[in-house]
């Protein structure tokens, strides 16, 4: 909590000496506005005998340790994957506080599984009003009127890039999901230089969602600019830790 150089903790534990210096400690942290995502190794009854042979110590009841990650506000992980994505969002959008989001992408598959998850969870998916459908025509692009709004599996990236410079986003909504799928024709390097350049003009806080081939070496490349999800699930997992994580901060 006060090392300048922590900006949000990841933390894997399989039992507590002491839950309540753990909740002492970690309402410490949430008073620094630090996010804190953890996995618990030993959740059912037979990992938890796997803990206690190698460790000495008791597992606590889950539900109980739910309720003292819920109380410092902690992120409850289940695997590793979704701690390191969820605090990595938490950190790099701090106060983000969305509610209304655009999908903008070239792949209608994976734009729907993003809207379905984010539906779910509480969100909302706002079509574009008018003045923003008639700035998209501008753009060369007719009859764009749906969120997720998708261009098409043959829509290069410099369109969706182009897209989330707009200023009339900003009217209408908190946040952008960009959920791209590389065409044939585009290169890891050519696509992350493209947001590389483009990113600083972006008018709302954007998050990387990357599919299909070279999309790891896509992602390694513009985590630097963007931070980044691999899954519609842990997408909609890490705005839901967000919403809860930001209550009562201000702007």
């Amino acid at each position: 909590a006060e090392d300048e150089n922590t900006d949000a903790l990841i933390l894997y534990l399989e039992w507590l000496r002491d839950g309540r210096k753990f909740v002492e400690n970690g309402l410490k942290l949430l008073s620094t506005a630090k996010p804190l995502c953890v996995i618990k190794g030993g959740v059912g009854k037979q990992s938890s005998e796997a803990v206690k042979s190698h460790t000495g110590g008791l597992t606590p009841s889950y539900e109980v340790f739910k309720a003292a990650v819920s109380k410092i506000r902690g992120y409850l992980a289940t695997e590793i994957q979704d701690a390191v994505e969820v605090c990595e969002l938490a950190r790099r959008l701090k106060r983000l506080n969305p509610s209304r989001i655009i999908i903008v992408t070239n792949s209608g598959g994976l734009g729907v599984l993003a809207a379905s998850h984010l539906d779910l969870s509480g969100f909302e998916i706002p079509r574009p009003p008018s003045k923003l459908v008639e700035a998209l025509s501008k753009l060369g692009l007719r009859n764009a009127a749906s969120n997720p709004l998708d261009l098409g599996g043959d829509t290069y990236i410099e369109t969706l890039t182009d897209i989330l410079t707009l200023r009339e986003l900003k009217e209408y909504y908190d946040l952008a999901v960009l959920a791209y799928v590389p065409t044939a024709a585009e290169t890891p390097e050519k696509i992350a230089k493209v947001i590389e350049e483009k990113q600083s003009s972006f008018t709302l806080p954007v998050i990387g969602y990357f599919a299909g081939e070279g999309s790891y070496e896509i992602v390694a490349r513009i985590s630097k600019y963007l931070p980044v999800i691999s899954s519609s699930w842990i997408l909609s997992r890490a705005l839901i830790y967000m919403r809860e994580f930001n209550r009562g901060f201000r702007s």
